[in-house]
């Protein structure tokens, strides 16, 4: 399979900046309140697979550049709840206002029981 490169360049409260071999395109970031950027890295990169993982999207979705896009908005949106609080935490699905897919029985086919931590299930499970 061919690689198709897909480059991310993040800069702080600054535009996340897409570049492939075809394509370029400058993402907007929110203001947000920022009280720990540790972590912030980890948290976009989290996001952005999380991002690809929500389409059910594989690596060909790189060469998808209304994936990657969305991708990134989500990566976005996981980096900024991050640096709103201290510490490297990872935003749950709850957090982010997503639903909860197994809570709702869509991954499984049923409804399971809440998990020990209360049924916080991390943004990538």
């Amino acid at each position: 399979m061919p690689v198709h490169p897909c480059l991310l360049l993040t800069d702080g409260a600054g535009p996340v900046r897409i570049v492939t071999t075809h394509w370029r395109r400058a993402v907007p970031v929110p203001a947000v309140r920022v009280v720990d950027t540790v972590g912030a890295g980890d948290a976009f990169g989290a996001g952005f697979r999380g991002g690809l993982a929500r389409r059910r999207a594989g690596p060909s979705a790189l060469r998808d550049n209304d994936a990657v896009e969305t991708a990134v908005r989500f990566a976005i949106r996981v980096a900024s709840w991050t640096v709103g609080r201290p510490g490297a935490a990872l935003p749950t699905r709850a957090d982010l206002g997503l639903p909860d897919p197994l809570r709702h029985g869509w991954a499984t086919g049923s409804r399971p029981e809440p998990t020990a931590d209360g049924g916080r299930l991390p943004v990538l499970a």
